[in-house]
């Protein structure tokens, strides 16, 4: 008898296992709580290739108390520590006060290690920026800044506003 079977006999027929089980599926769902408000990311490149200076756009709205965050997927076991990024924002109806700040999304830790969240060879790096933006609608531009042609092994680039955490 495979084990899926006998679960299923188990729980049939025990009223009582019945809602152990909800009341766990419920727990669980509720405890999963996103921690990010909004989040998107572009994965286009050509043969996972970020192109030098290639230029991803973003619109987003950022609240009171939010934080931003970017995200940088990438093939496990990357090729370089870190990646230099620019990050412009255009805020709505003030196009005339850019933001721009020039960061480096840290990669892996002193150890040589994967810094982020990897899956099998897929990894996602989020790092919070450093910067406070103030409450508006934002157009965001990411370049690499890489000295290369191109990065390589890379799944896609993109932000999280978050919720700062308590």
């Amino acid at each position: 008898m495979k084990f899926g079977t006998f679960l299923y006999l188990f729980i049939s027929k025990n009223l009582m296992m019945k809602k152990i089980v909800l009341i766990f599926i419920i727990g669980l769902i509720f405890s999963c709580t996103k921690s990010f408000e909004t989040s998107d990311f572009y994965r286009n490149f050509e043969d996972n290739r970020w192109a030098f200076n290639k230029e991803v756009t973003f619109d987003f709205e950022l609240k009171k108390n939010q934080e931003f965050w970017v995200h940088f997927g990438h093939i496990y076991n990357y090729n370089f520590a870190s990646v230099p990024i620019e990050l412009e924002f255009v805020k709505e109806n003030d196009t005339l006060n850019k933001i721009v700040v020039n960061e480096k999304i840290i990669i892996k830790d002193n150890n040589g290690e994967d810094k982020g969240d990897c899956l099998g060879d897929i990894c996602d790096v989020y790092q919070k920026l450093d910067k406070d933006l103030e409450p508006g609608n934002y157009k965001l531009s990411i370049r690499n800044l890489s000295e290369l042609p191109y990065l390589p092994n890379v799944l896609g680039i993109g932000y999280q506003i978050r919720k700062p955490k308590e």
